[in-house]
């Protein structure tokens, strides 16, 4: 999967200390405009929001960074991003997110043996960490507003790419169609 829209919500940066006491620098005086609510800050924010792709940092929210940035993450939380940072975790959890978003919930999850209730506020994350790739992984999600109306997500083993939807209403295949197309631009 190489679609230049999924990119990994995160990035690993390795930088000398120069160039971080560089990149402290140059993020409290961003922090300092904004807070002061400078002139020229316009063009600052263009490039914090991504173009208006993403919400840009609050200056609270900057401070928070300067510290992650100063002492930088504990190793098990980079061993944790290198392994998860892959073009499937990337595609699936967009996918569960968008049908989240369209009022459609995953209540089950098979795990090639048995089906597993799954709770209301179980992230995509959470999913995908705990049993993608496995031989028969499925999921079926309920409209938020009727839990009768259901369909099933099957989803290829870890080193393949591919979901098959099935067993769903109308709008469930719809929504699964708009999620996709909302990904993969298909």
């Amino acid at each position: 999967m190489t679609n230049p829209k999924i990119v990994p919500a995160q990035v690993v940066l390795l930088v000398e200390n120069r160039a971080q006491a560089t990149i402290l620098a140059a993020l409290r005086h961003y922090q300092h405009a904004l807070s002061n609510n400078r002139p020229g800050l316009s063009e600052f924010i263009e490039i914090a929001s991504d173009s208006g792709a993403v919400l840009p940092l609050s200056a609270d929210e900057i401070g928070d960074l300067c510290e992650n940035v100063n002492f930088g993450a504990p190793l098990d939380q980079i061993k944790d991003f290198i392994d998860w940072t892959t073009p499937h975790k990337t595609a699936f959890t967009r996918l569960v997110e968008q049908m989240y978003n369209r009022g459609w919930r995953s209540a089950r999850v098979h795990n090639g043996e048995y089906w597993t209730d799954l709770s209301a506020g179980m992230t995509s994350e959470a999913i995908y960490k705990n049993h993608f790739g496995e031989l028969d992984f499925q999921i079926e999600f309920a409209l938020k507003l009727n839990p009768s109306d259901t369909g099933q997500w099957q989803f290829a083993p870890r080193d393949k790419v591919g979901i098959t939807c099935f067993g769903g209403s109308p709008a469930f295949v719809e929504a699964t169609h708009a999620a996709t197309n909302s990904v993969f631009g298909e």
